[in-house]
């Protein structure tokens, strides 16, 4: 993992600058950002391992847990809820077995509302 992680932030000479698109990167690579993948990103740029979860954890695109390899996203704005978007979510829960913001153990699928 360490030396995937250490090409990804070479393809950006190591510029501390670029930290989202990096982790945008390896979350790409890894489909979520594991702990030992956020420790050498912090190795790698030089850059404190506070401040590469204060990324991580202040935009909602990053996920620490395991991501599904289909992911689903339900709206559940006025305009959707109005249209049925609950009964919706409740069978998708019913269907794949999980939560709202959920991956099935299977990592095939996760299901968030946006």
């Amino acid at each position: 993992m360490e030396a995937k992680v250490k090409e990804i932030v070479q393809r950006y000479s190591g510029d501390k600058s670029y930290l989202v698109p990096i982790l945008q990167d390896v979350q790409k690579e890894f489909n979520y950002l594991p702990k030992d993948a956020l420790t050498a990103v912090s190795a790698n740029l030089n850059v404190p391992i506070s401040r590469v979860y204060e990324v991580v954890t202040f935009y909602k695109a990053f996920s620490l847990k395991p991501k599904g390899r289909y992911q689903l996203s339900l709206c559940m704005g006025t305009a959707c809820h109005v249209r049925g978007a609950e009964l919706i979510a409740r069978n998708i829960e019913d269907i794949l077995g999980i939560k709202e913001g959920d991956t099935t153990p299977d990592l095939e699928f996760s299901f968030e509302t946006v």
